[in-house]
């Protein structure tokens, strides 16, 4: 057994004062003053008493029996009295155990000793004289009732002889029981650890923050594994293996630098995001194999709760080493306080510019033992809004209805960079650090859009004619008195031909309105645009080239759902007959399809197959063909009309429903932007560049309560293209970004680790009963109560309490059994009297004689 030094013996039970084992002679007493106490009688010949009823044959064995059993239960009170002085230790196991197996050997012995007894009267009977029968008795009835007495004393015989050797077989057995580590194992001996090498896993995540007593559970863990490391194992040597190691570990190899370790524990908090546990059980197996100690010791300190108990085959890497002992230190208190985290906070829908509504979802979990309906509250840049208060009723951590769900709007009125903060009304004192989740989005004064056409005019009654109409119904007017603009887009119109004149970074959205043909450069630079997030429209009508958009579109760039066949003309027309309510393009447009199926299609493009390769249908007519697709490239999306508002194809433009969705197509949605926002520790965050920027730009990123920039250089992605990317994400909060040349700015925000606000714990046992079979585990949650575990597991539990409590009852029992089958004499008239006349001359006879 592990940090134990100075084996004495492999057995179950070993006595801590083994010389006075000797009181075991003690047990002769009673059956000496037997012996010493016993008369013999002289032998006179006397005549025949057949005549008279008798019955002292059956008392004398009867009385005989009783003898017997008050002189096992001397015995066994003289031998349990030496046992209880010599000071009996159990090693491993149960103490009850013991006392099972110590029972067991007593009733072993005292069934070998009745039966014994009864055996040898059976013999006895076998071989004396047959019983003197009653003189009403004829000599043919003593006949017939002699056979079936010699069969019923051979039974008896037969069946003292066979519990004879059960109750030796139970003594034996408990014998080699308490004698040997078989079924009690262990080894006697004294504690000590300097043949011990220790991993100690510490779990400094989120949840260890909790406010426990005086102080944190992080708190009292390093409070421990000071005193594992300095007092109670103090190992010869060890590892310390955090679960958030930060940004330094504290000792993740062995190690016999107990100073530096300790120094380096009193700086260790909470950063980054939680290791797996089996992980870190894997590590710290492969650590311990190879120590140059004999003994091994894995220590676990956690409240067990989030990614502490994820896995509950976290401890199956223990195999590897089945002599590792694993102690188990749950830090969790008995009851959970009550405590309300929010778990997650996302745009659900919405665009991000100015006047535009945006929709958020949360979700939240109660970790109290108790029901609530927690109120919270929306902070942009740090201002509590007006009327934004939201609650939900949540049951008790663990039963069905503890997590829910909260949704709340809120309509953008400035520009720029915002964090927007769901928090809880009432701060929670158990963990604040989960009482409110951020997010940052950058809303825009108006969104920039590229319309391009066929041609370097708007034409009348085209695709591109509609399409600006849409994006600019009140024109390119501005109001002067707040300096915002009074509507949300801002087109730009140009013929295809020109398109390398335009900067595409300028731009969020790009329109393609039934334009002819598209060149390979002009390929290259729409997938670049679009991967980088923005957005690609197309419209396609009866002046597209099928055979060179295949080739160069959708064949090679995946900038097309799907190779197009047609066009398909249908003089009657096709109405749109289903869309997707839950698309951003139609949610909350209106109540139901209905204003949907007035549109009407004539002309249109299909797809092989008639569905898309690439993305996905957000629209469809009655005929089951196309009318709109979405696809996900990169960070951004491409929407494909199969047909347009121009030429005579659709009454498109002419319905209620084509100003917004061209509108919405070209806002986007804010949904996706939370993604590229709002990112949790360790994560890597690709910070949002514009397309075009050069490579040898960099960025320059500053941290939460940091005055000092870290410096990020552009790498390229596989395409070729630039891009800037941020690692060191441990600290939680607001990071500002600024490109070095002073041109784009961002921010972007770290949350704590969403797996870690759960904090409801599992039972230590739970997780020891997932530990390979035979592996010793200890459960302590104080190092205190570890070393009393430890030096108990050393030297033994005490079985003298139990002993001498065994005396006792023996003692009461032999009492009772004395007292209850003392002779005593019979009233007259008991109907069991003798004539003392016709007994007379017997009672002379036998003064002081035996019969013969």
């Amino acid at each position: 057994m592990a940090f134990i030094d100075n084996i004495l013996i492999p057995a179950a039970i070993n006595f801590s004062d083994p010389l006075m084992l000797v009181g075991f002679l003690a047990a002769g007493v009673p059956v000496m003053l037997h012996l010493l106490n016993r008369v013999r009688s002289p032998v006179v010949q006397f005549p025949t008493l057949r005549f008279l009823r008798l019955t002292a044959q059956k008392t004398s064995r009867r009385r005989q029996l009783q003898y017997w059993l008050l002189l096992l239960l001397r015995m066994a009170v003289f031998a349990l009295i030496a046992m209880a002085i010599a000071g009996p230790l159990v090693h491993g196991g149960s103490p009850l155990t013991a006392y099972g197996l110590i029972f067991l050997m007593l009733g072993g012995v005292a069934l070998m000793a009745l039966m014994a007894v009864s055996f040898a009267s059976s013999l006895e009977s076998r071989k004396a004289p047959a019983a003197t029968e009653t003189s009403s008795q004829s000599p043919v009835g003593r006949s017939a009732t002699a056979s079936p007495a010699r069969a019923k004393r051979s039974i008896g015989t037969a069946l003292s002889a066979v519990l004879l050797l059960v109750g030796a077989l139970a003594a034996l057995f408990a014998l080699f029981g308490l004698s040997t580590d078989s079924i009690l194992p262990g080894s006697g001996g004294s504690f000590n650890g300097d043949s011990t090498a220790c991993v100690i896993i510490l779990d400094n995540s989120q949840s260890m923050l909790m406010q426990q007593g005086t102080g944190t559970r992080l708190e009292q863990s390093l409070a421990i594994t000071r005193d594992l490391l300095t007092r109670v194992i103090n190992p010869a040597e060890f590892a310390v293996l955090l679960s958030n190691p930060g940004r330094q570990p504290v000792a993740d190899h062995l190690t016999t630098n107990r100073v530096g370790v300790l120094g380096r524990l009193n700086a260790t908090n909470s950063l980054g995001q939680a290791r797996p546990m089996q992980e870190l059980v894997r590590r710290a197996v492969e650590l311990l194999k190879s120590a140059d100690q004999p003994n091994h010791v894995l220590v676990i300190i956690s409240d067990f709760a989030g990614p502490a108990a994820a896995d509950l085959q976290a401890l199956a890497p223990l195999k590897n080493d089945p002599n590792l002992q694993l102690v188990l230190m749950p830090q969790a208190a008995a009851t959970t306080p009550d405590d309300v985290g929010v778990r997650s906070l996302a745009i659900s829908s919405g665009q991000a510019v100015v006047g535009s509504t945006i929709y958020f979802k949360a979700q939240v979990a109660n970790n109290g033992q108790t029901a609530v309906v927690p109120d919270f509250v929306l902070k942009v840049d740090g201002q509590k809004q007006p009327d934004s208060k939201v609650h939900v009723q949540l049951a008790p951590s663990g039963a069905n209805g503890s997590q829910g769900t909260l949704r709340l709007a809120y309509r953008l009125a400035r520009a720029g960079d915002h964090v927007f903060t769901l928090q809880l009304a009432v701060p929670s004192n158990a963990m604040s650090w989960a009482d409110k989740r951020s997010l940052a989005l950058h809303v825009a004064s108006q969104v920039k859009v590229l319309v391009l056409g066929p041609s370097s005019h708007v034409a009348s009654d085209s695709t591109a004619f509609y399409v600006d109409a849409a994006l600019a119904p009140f024109g390119p007017t501005n109001a002067a008195t707040t300096g915002q603009p009074i509507w949300s887009v801002q087109p730009t119109y140009a013929s295809a031909a020109d398109f390398s004149h335009f900067q595409l970074s300028r731009y969020q959205a790009i329109f393609l309105c039934d334009v002819p043909s598209i060149s390979p450069a002009m390929a290259d630079e729409l997938h670049s645009f679009v991967t980088a997030g923005g957005r690609i429209c197309w419209l396609l009508g009866p002046a597209v080239n099928p055979s060179e958009y295949n080739q160069v579109l959708a064949n090679t760039r995946q900038l097309l759902p799907g190779d197009l066949q047609g066009p398909v003309s249908q003089p009657a027309g096709n109405n749109v007959s289903w869309v997707d309510l839950k698309s951003h393009v139609f949610a909350n447009l209106f109540d139901n399809q209905d204003p949907f199926r007035r549109i009407v299609v004539v002309g249109r493009w299909t797809l092989a197959g008639n569905s898309p390769a690439f993305g996905s249908t957000l629209s469809k007519l009655d005929d089951d063909g196309l009318f709109l697709t979405i696809q996900k490239q990169g960070q951004g999306r491409i929407y494909t009309f199969f047909s347009t508002p121009g030429g005579g194809w659709t009454n498109f433009a002419s319905t209620s429903a084509f100003l917004p969705m061209m509108v919405r197509i070209a806002l986007g949605s804010a949904a996706g932007s939370s993604l590229r926002t709002s990112y949790q520790p360790q994560q890597s965050v690709a910070i949002p560049v514009a397309a075009g920027t050069p490579a040898d730009i960099s960025v320059n990123v500053r941290a939460p309560g940091s005055s000092l920039p870290i410096n990020v250089k552009a790498s390229l992605t596989a395409e070729g293209r630039p891009q800037w990317i941020f690692s060191h994400t441990l600290l939680t909060g607001i990071y500002h970004w600024r490109t070095f040349d002073h041109k784009q700015s961002g921010i972007f925000v770290i949350n704590p680790p969403s797996a870690e606000v759960a904090i409801r714990p599992v039972s230590a046992k739970v997780i020891a009963g997932e530990a390979p079979k035979g592996q010793h585990v200890y459960i302590a949650a104080t190092a205190e109560q570890l070393l009393q575990d430890l030096q108990k597991a050393a030297h033994g539990s005490s079985l003298e309490p139990g002993v001498l409590a065994l005396v006792l009852i023996l003692a009461i029992l032999e009492a009772l059994f004395a007292n209850r089958y003392r002779p005593m004499l019979r009233p007259a008239g008991s109907g069991d009297e003798v004539d003392r006349s016709a007994l007379k001359p017997a009672e002379q006879a036998l003064s002081g004689s035996v019969l013969r």
